[in-house]
């Protein structure tokens, strides 16, 4: 049996290798300028990524927890694989590829990660709860975002180069290790009580919806968290998109930024290693305690000073990457086994919605003033939130997972 599980951990990581080879990470708005688009159709074709991702989440959820996750998840990488292998073949399809061709092909994209968004964690935890073994998560969960940085931080770097000689192979390179993934997944040896799978069975999707609805109106705790770390991982995330261009503001040139990109997502793995030892913290002086870090990481990086932005950035990420395990393992303790990937699906769902929210106004903010301005504001905003969640009851104090 422990062999069994041994292979079935070992299987897990091979797949978060496989599907964080994201090779052309760092280089789609190029490819896509080399193609013959706008930055403006760009920008469309971002959106539209944000749009398809939030509307799939909770409905792929409400799939993976009605049928088997490991078909899912490798469905979902599937479908990534067949939009990487088009992307590859699109510029000799067409001598001008179609915008509406591309849309579809990076909307085909977010569709498959949206199958695989929450899906993956509720998998590892069902198996690691059915093996009596549920405290190991966050130590396993913190192993494969090492994995899986060190993978996203090198591939990065090595599609850049391919870039540079053959725009579109970083897209036949990004096809193949989908695919692999969504192979060796299918692998994995899943063990899920039978009471569990009747009742999974004979919930009526909207009966599903409901019991997902239920458990975010009655734990308190849940929607705090999920709120929680969806504004903390937005931010970091719209750090990470518009931050080269402070960057180029400042002084740094485009192959220095793109060494930061890279050096910072692979310093993610300290944050990802250290998340085993949150489990300790109480989660009112978790969420306090990261709060204040956010607020005075967004100051750094308001500075304008290299030194101190380059700190700000790194400090912020580092904080997301040892955040999410440790938010991780709450939510699948304390959700229902039968909706676990619907409330999984609607925390990325509500990313989705953020997003589409702020990143016009963070543009409007960086063309109207400037980028240190920007991020400060949003920083702000996003402090003044946490704090009211944190105070919001004392649901926090009291309640455990």
């Amino acid at each position: 049996m422990e062999n069994k599980k041994n292979k079935s951990i070992f299987i897990f990581y091979v797949y978060n290798f496989l599907i964080n080879a994201r090779f052309s990470r760092g280089v789609l708005l190029l490819y896509c300028l080399k193609l013959g688009l706008s930055l403006a159709e760009f920008g469309t074709i971002q959106s539209a990524y944000f749009l398809v991702k939030m509307l799939a989440e909770i409905p792929t959820g409400i799939l993976a927890d009605r049928f088997s996750k490991k078909k899912i998840i490798g469905l979902g990488a599937l479908i990534s694989s067949v939009s990487s292998f088009f992307l590859f073949l699109a510029p000799n399809f067409f001598a001008s590829p179609n915008f509406y061709v591309i849309l579809f092909l990076f909307s085909l994209d977010s569709l498959g990660g949206a199958l695989n968004s929450g899906t993956d964690q509720a998998m590892l935890f069902e198996y690691l709860k059915a093996k009596k073994t549920e405290d190991k998560f966050i130590k396993i969960l913190g192993n494969t975002q090492i994995i899986g940085l060190i993978v996203l931080a090198l591939s990065t770097a090595v599609g850049g180069k391919i870039f540079s000689f053959s725009f579109s192979t970083v897209f036949l390179l990004q096809f193949i290790f989908y695919l692999l993934a969504a192979i060796n997944i299918l692998f994995f040896k899943r063990s899920t009580d039978v009471a569990v799978k009747e009742e999974k069975s004979s919930n009526a999707i909207i009966t599903q919806i409901r019991i997902s609805i239920l458990e975010l109106q009655t734990k308190r705790m849940l929607t705090i968290i999920i709120v929680f770390l969806t504004l903390f991982e937005f931010y970091v995330n719209s750090l990470v998109t518009f931050i080269p261009g402070s960057l180029l503001a400042i002084g740094f040139n485009e192959t220095s930024i793109a060494v930061v990109i890279g050096s910072v997502t692979l310093v993610g793995v300290v944050g990802s290693y250290l998340s085993r030892y949150l489990k300790h913290i109480r989660i009112q002086q978790f969420l306090t305690i990261f709060s204040l870090l956010c607020i005075a990481t967004s100051v750094l990086i308001a500075t304008n000073n290299k030194v101190m932005v380059l700190l700000g950035f790194t400090v912020i990420n580092l904080l997301l990457d040892a955040a999410y395990p440790y938010i991780s393992d709450m939510i699948n303790k304390s959700v229902n086994e039968s909706v676990r990937t619907t409330i999984l699906s609607f925390s990325n769902s509500l990313i989705g919605v953020v997003s589409l929210i702020f990143y016009p106004i963070i543009g409007w903010l960086i063309d109207k003033f400037d980028y240190s301005l920007s991020f400060l504001s949003t920083g702000i905003i996003i402090f003044v939130i946490m704090i009211a969640l944190i105070c919001s009851d004392k649901v926090l104090k009291q309640e455990k997972v």
